[in-house]
């Protein structure tokens, strides 16, 4: 227990770790740190910190580094980064948190921070609002801005704005990159307005190795419509439980090697005018090397009359382990390349009449009389290495012989590859990929829902007969909650929390800590998010 708390006060406290903390860069003007116990009189240097988030934002020139001490943070009003210096490619600004302490921050503001500079990159901070946390480019120029190794959370639904933790706005915030995050909205079923990242009109944008869950739209995409190539990429990433993964309002995106679960892609022509002035979105985008199980692709036309858009798609390459569904609201045909797709169902459903009935446009496999039937596909029922038991990525690898091994048109395996898919190994975020982590077969798994404003439940496996402590901890490393102390027998098991303390007492909204420990054998943090 002392251990534990030693830990748990090494990644949420300024006071750290087992050896003396030490600069990380020589304190010059392009080296400052922030911390708990700072103030924002002093000179930000190592042994005299800076205190809040706003002033490290707006204090930066060119080229600096800002390091945050382990601790938690607060903003009250939104930070605007505007009056700073411009970057450049070979001066960045750099925030992030000092070596592999825990940075929390907390919005109380809907827009929590506005990057209206080139050239800003942000790593290693959990951070949460009320909306929107990281809005690029408000008003001016942030072109190239970086979050990596990040976990955000939105703990409000959008209403008639777009809400998301990461907002890239305009071509103004072309060229941005968000990798080895984690996104956890309020709910998959919530207002459609709500999403991880939402990106308008901007190009160049690359998602990749992200996890998102209990959020509306994972990724909304809207109004890039233009003649050319846009650079958009979201690849590696695991969407689940959402109520949709990826929707693109926008042509020209590079969708490739991400897995949806219980969650699908949605391409979409509608939902207002885009940069050309026409609803043309949802074309020439190519969907491959996907993994979709008990989710979909939609290509969606809505009933405009000008058959515009949602069409030259290239979907290949792909495991469907249900039905796939390519919707259209017209009978213009939606002239989609489909090719070398394994379908579990051994149907797919390629064109839709107006009547929007699925029994007058079900086209089975097994012959091309019209050009537009998926005439290399697979049908059948593919093996997984994880069995029916599917708790993570790596179990949706291919098992040896099965359907759809070696068999995608580059001649490797169809459907995902496993070791590109979700936060990658070696990466300072405080996530792991994806669901669960295993050690010796013992497993914690993300409680859900996630956040909760009622009750949640966190599931756990262990292989073998344990005493088992199961704890909560607020951000203080301080003991909420016991949930479980004693012996368990091999197997799965499960145990709710309802946001009491050990006196029975409602504790108040925010980030909390699940800590399990097996018999010194297995011992994992994960983290949730309690809301009104």
């Amino acid at each position: 227990m002392v251990k534990f708390k030693i830990m748990i006060l090494c990644i949420v406290m300024f006071v750290v770790n087992t050896v003396t903390a030490k600069p990380i860069c020589e304190e010059t003007n392009n080296c400052y740190y922030v911390a708990p116990t700072g103030d924002d009189s002093n000179n930000g240097s190592f042994d005299s910190p800076w205190a809040t988030v706003e002033k490290a934002f707006t204090s930066v020139e060119p080229g600096d580094s800002v390091y945050f001490r382990g601790g938690t943070y607060t903003i009250s009003s939104t930070i605007d980064t505007k009056y700073n210096t411009n970057p450049t490619a070979d001066s960045p600004v750099t925030f992030t948190n000092y070596q592999d302490e825990k940075v929390i921050i907390n919005s109380s503001v809907s827009r929590a921070v506005y990057i209206n500079r080139d050239y800003y990159q942000v790593n290693g901070f959990t951070f949460s609002a009320p909306g929107t946390f990281w809005y690029i480019a408000d008003a001016l120029n942030a072109t190239n801005f970086k979050i990596t190794n990040c976990t955000g959370y939105i703990t409000v639904q959008g209403g008639s704005n777009n809400l998301a933790p990461v907002r890239f706005q305009s071509d103004r915030a072309n060229d941005g990159i968000v990798e080895n995050c984690k996104f956890i909205g309020p709910g998959a079923n919530l207002n459609i307005n709500t999403a991880g990242v939402f990106i308008f009109r901007s190009q160049g944008i690359k998602i990749k190795n992200c996890e998102f869950t209990d959020i509306p739209r994972a990724i909304f995409y809207k109004h890039t419509c233009v003649g050319y190539e846009t650079g958009i990429e979201f690849s590696g990433n695991y969407f689940y439980d959402c109520g949709r993964a990826i929707v693109t309002v926008s042509q020209y995106t590079d969708i490739k090697n991400n897995l949806f679960v219980e969650c699908g892609i949605f391409l979409n022509d509608g939902g207002g005018l885009g940069d050309d002035g026409q609803n043309n979105g949802g074309d020439y985008n190519t969907i491959q090397h996907n993994t979709f199980y008990n989710s979909t692709v939609e290509l969606s036309f809505t009933n405009d009359g000008d058959a515009s858009g949602c069409k030259y798609n290239t979907i290949k390459d792909n495991i469907f382990m249900v039905r796939a569904e390519y919707h259209r609201y017209s009978d213009v045909p939606h002239y989609s390349v489909l090719d070398n797709n394994l379908y579990i169902s051994g149907n797919a459903v390629i064109e839709n009449g107006i009547d929007y009935l699925l029994s007058s446009w079900q086209t089975y496999l097994g012959g091309c009389p019209n050009n537009n039937n998926d005439c290399n596909s697979l049908a059948g029922t593919p093996t997984f290495v994880g069995g029916a038991s599917l708790l993570s990525i790596a179990d949706y690898e291919l098992a040896t012989g099965s359907l759809g091994k070696n068999a995608a048109s580059d001649n490797t395996d169809m459907g995902i590859d496993i070791n590109f898919v979700g936060v990658q190994e070696g990466s300072s975020t405080d996530i792991t990929p994806p669901a669960q982590s295993k050690s010796n077969n013992f497993i914690l798994q993300q409680n859900h829902p996630n956040p909760f404003n009622t009750q949640t439940t966190i599931n756990y496996q262990l292989s073998v007969k344990a005493h088992t402590t199961l704890k909560i901890y607020n951000t203080l490393g301080q003991e909420i909650r016991t949930l479980v102390n004693e012996n368990k027998s091999a197997g799965s098991h499960s145990v709710s929390w309802d946001g009491e303390n050990n006196s029975g007492k409602q504790v108040s909204p925010g980030i909390y800590f699940y800590h399990i420990n097996i018999d010194k054998n297995f011992s994992e943090t994960r983290n949730m998010l309690l809301i009104k």
